[in-house]
């Protein structure tokens, strides 16, 4: 297990060359997060535990169908991407910016990008420069690299003083979905959906079974909290996927990140959307400083 670093607390090891504080913060206390705690629960580590109370006897959540007419606004409900990189994913994903509680899958060949694209998201979402209630709390979480490698691809992109954006270091889906739903944040990265397992499953990290596991609580923990999920995952050398064919479907977005990694242009494309089309394509250059539009 790793201990939860504010990008705030790592830029200032620029400041003054001091070893950042790892004492693990308290969820009850105050973390960086700014929603409100959406309940706790105790955490069993087993394949039999879900975020999802299947059994639950709280029929609070049942409405009936005659209830719902008024029609709803998806776009005043999606989370917002500022800028000009914001308004090309956007694009892509649909008017307005991501869904809560959706599972978002970002694959793409390695050296691609998918790593600096989603630090990009993840920061410009923290930022909150569009959204109505401010800052946005993110949570980075890493089972690929370690957070001062993250730490070092936030200042070349200059984006260390995003102070609402925290870094977590873990594996382990069940630790994972833990930290996030003590900070409570709009929205969460993990990567990659390849690493991580859960506990009480057989098989290696990147087994049928581990992926299948670790996918359906991800999508439960999804809709059950509201924050939405920003997946990446590995694409193999014939262009496909890897992992169960049940990954795309369980997802509700699939976007892929297209371009040799000789040379900077990319390209964003979505293969799967419940929200919205996937006629639309993003065009971005891939430099030091993240992704720009071509």
């Amino acid at each position: 297990m790793g201990v939860i670093v504010g990008m705030e607390e790592m830029r200032k090891l620029d400041d003054d060359d001091e070893k950042v504080d790892t004492r693990k913060q308290d969820c009850a206390g105050k973390t960086g997060g700014r929603g409100k705690m959406r309940g706790t629960k105790k955490v069993s580590y087993n394949k039999a535990w879900t975020w999802l109370d299947q059994n639950s006897d709280d029929k609070s959540g049942l409405v009936k169908l005659s209830d719902t007419n008024m029609p709803i606004n998806q776009e005043n409900r999606r989370i917002p991407l500022p800028g000009l990189f914001g308004a090309e994913v956007e694009r892509v994903v649909g008017a307005g910016g991501i869904v809560p509680g959706s599972l978002v899958l970002v694959g793409g060949d390695p050296g691609a990008g998918k790593s600096t694209f989603l630090l990009q998201v993840a920061s410009i979402i923290a930022d909150g420069e569009n959204h109505k209630e401010g800052p946005a709390p993110v949570v980075y979480v890493s089972g690929e690299e370690s957070i001062e490698q993250i730490r070092n691809r936030a200042y070349r992109m200059n984006i260390l003083q995003t102070a609402d954006l925290s870094l977590y270091s873990s594996t382990e889906v069940n630790d994972m979905l833990e930290k996030v739903q003590c900070l409570s944040p709009h929205a969460s990265v993990i990567e990659s959906i390849q690493t991580v397992y859960m506990r009480g499953v057989a098989g290696q990290s990147r087994g049928p079974a581990q992926v299948k596991e670790c996918t359906a609580a991800l999508q439960r923990f999804a809709k059950k909290t509201n924050i939405p999920i920003l997946l990446a995952g590995q694409v193999t050398k014939e262009g496909i996927l890897a992992g169960p064919r049940e990954l795309e479907h369980a997802v509700d977005v699939v976007l892929y990140i297209e371009g040799d990694k000789l040379y900077s242009h990319r390209v964003l494309r979505s293969v799967k959307n419940r929200f919205g089309s996937t006629d639309e394509i993003g065009v971005f250059e891939m430099s030091q400083l993240g992704f720009n539009l071509f």
